[in-house]
């Protein structure tokens, strides 16, 4: 009898008969995993064994490619990786302005500018048509001197504003100032006027000699689209600090001299044109008629100016007539000059405005003024003529000019020329007549000066014309030390001192400005020169 619960003996217990091959069927997951270990076999013994071709067979091309249709085997192909399929560099492809390139598509920076032809490019604004950014084919689009890549990753303005430039125009803000100007200036080459004042980029810095990064260059709180405007009515000048007085501050000055004339010395411009008039007082009715205290002289020329403000009253010259002979007047200008040397620029000014007096008698009375500074400027290759106008509006100092000329160091001897316009005959000057060796004259010379941000440009310096190794600079008309004169003139120390040129002359011109033949340097920009061991010239008038 079997043991109870057990199962009958010629039954036979599923479980206890199960074959190998039934249980590895049950088990999917065994299964699964070992056909695929057999796949991997397979593979891998056939990339072993599977023949490499000869040689020589040709290799395909690394290239990108995309399935142009389902079922369509073709393949369109970027092969340089610019973002420009290969086709439409061929046939060339389109800008929204119209223009038409045809790319290297074997090279995705067709022109070296550091931008690959799709950042020339610039965004697909339609099928086949970008915005264009660039000229993918120059490395300067616009040919100012500044490359594409330079143009687009911009820069700073010397009062430390950041810009970008557009590539494709050579004057981004329209203000006849091409970028290049301007990154050499450090104005901003996206505003026309970059320091607000009224006044152009152009006109502040070509023109009339000003800061274009300076409301007031001078210093003297009137801006200087103000002083500008009031040259001949206020005879107030933008380069020149300028103190105006009330007109019976002015008239007191000059009834003082006229009445007291030698007798008293006081070291004003007014007074000294008061001590000219003395035996003209005819011309003052209140005189004329016997009241002769300085409060009624004082209030007769009072009475004859219209504004009640002046400066220092070369302007007003005119309502005051000059008494004596030559030589008579002669010996007043030296004693006043010889205890006020500081005015003889003023004291000229006065003279060469005088109505009354003839072209001999003003030559007379400013030799008188400035010694031998005369002869020699006029020896120099000056003229009498052009040495009047240079006086006329009383702030030139001919002395000054004649000791640079005489004394200074890095003087080099040049030309004398007529009075220019702007900054831009002083450029065109220079290409027609700087002397070469080699005959080779390169205008609008530019080079890198990122060494030395510190003190230089910003990123380029340029040249009005680039001869012999040799870097020539051209200013016309009164030039000061502004901030941005400085860096211009470090840059040349910079691109000496690291030889990448032989040496740098900067050219000074005499500027048609008010009615006078202004010319010159400040002496800090001259010390700054000669600390530099930059070379200068001062072109005389003629």
């Amino acid at each position: 009898m079997n043991d109870r619960g057990s199962a009958p003996a010629n039954e036979v217990d599923e479980r206890q008969v199960e074959t190998p091959s039934a249980n590895w069927l049950a088990n999917k997951k065994v299964w699964i995993a070992a056909l695929s270990a057999v796949l991997i076999l397979v593979l891998i013994l056939g990339l072993i064994l599977i023949p490499r071709g000869s040689d020589d067979q040709e290799a395909m091309p690394e290239s990108n490619s995309v399935e142009k249709s389902e079922g369509d085997t073709s393949v369109v192909l970027d092969s340089d990786g610019d973002g420009i399929l290969d086709v439409v560099e061929v046939a060339g492809w389109k800008t929204e302005a119209g223009a038409t390139y045809a790319t290297d598509p074997k090279l995705a920076d067709t022109d070296g500018d550091g931008l690959n032809d799709s950042e020339e490019a610039g965004a697909e604004v339609s099928e086949g048509v970008y915005k264009g950014v660039a000229n993918p084919l120059k490395s300067d689009s616009d040919d100012d001197g500044l490359d594409d890549k330079t143009e687009l990753a911009g820069g700073m303005t010397l009062d430390g504003r950041a810009f970008t430039l557009d590539p494709q125009r050579a004057d981004t803000d329209a203000d006849q100032l091409s970028d290049l100007d301007e990154v050499d200036y450090g104005t901003h080459p996206n505003l026309a006027d970059t320091d607000g004042d009224g006044l152009d980029d152009f006109y502040e810095l070509y023109v009339i000699g000003t800061d274009a990064l300076s409301l007031d260059t001078d210093g003297d709180s009137y801006d200087d689209a103000f002083e500008d405007a009031n040259r001949a009515s206020r005879e107030l000048d933008p380069q020149f600090p300028d103190v105006q007085v009330t007109k019976t501050e002015w008239a007191t000055d000059v009834a003082q001299g006229v009445l007291f004339g030698d007798l008293m010395e006081k070291d004003t411009v007014p007074f000294f044109i008061g001590m000219l008039s003395v035996g003209a007082l005819g011309f003052i009715p209140i005189i004329g008629g016997g009241l002769s205290s300085v409060a009624d002289i004082r209030d007769a020329i009072a009475a004859l100016v219209k504004q009640d403000y002046v400066t220092c009253g070369i302007a007003l010259v005119g309502i005051i007539p000059f008494a004596g002979d030559a030589v008579a007047l002669g010996k007043k200008v030296e004693k006043f000059i010889a205890r006020a040397p500081h005015l003889a620029p003023q004291v000229a000014g006065v003279i060469s405005r005088a109505p009354k007096f003839t072209d001999d008698t003003k030559e007379f009375l400013l030799k008188k003024v400035w010694g031998q500074s005369w002869d020699h400027l006029i020896s120099e290759g000056s003229t009498k003529a052009s040495l009047i106008r240079l006086s006329n509006d009383g702030r030139t100092n001919i002395t000054f000019l004649s000791k640079i000329i005489k004394e200074r160091p890095g003087h080099k001897k040049g030309r004398s020329v007529s009075p220019m316009k702007d900054g831009r005959d002083g450029e065109e000057w220079l290409k027609k007549n700087i002397q070469t060796k080699s005959g080779a004259v390169s205008s609008q010379k530019v080079l890198k000066t990122d060494g030395c941000v510190q003190v230089c440009n910003s990123s380029n310096r340029r040249f009005d014309v680039f001869a012999d190794g040799i870097a020539h600079e051209s200013k016309v008309g009164y030039t000061t030390l502004t901030e941005s004169i400085k860096k211009q003139i470090e840059s040349d120390a910079y691109l000496m001192k690291t030889g990448q040129i032989d040496g740098a002359q900067w050219h000074f011109f005499p500027s048609e400005i008010a009615q006078s033949g202004r010319l010159g340097p400040s002496e800090p920009l001259l010390d700054l020169l000669d600390q530099h061991g930059i070379k200068y010239t001062i072109h005389l008038p003629k």
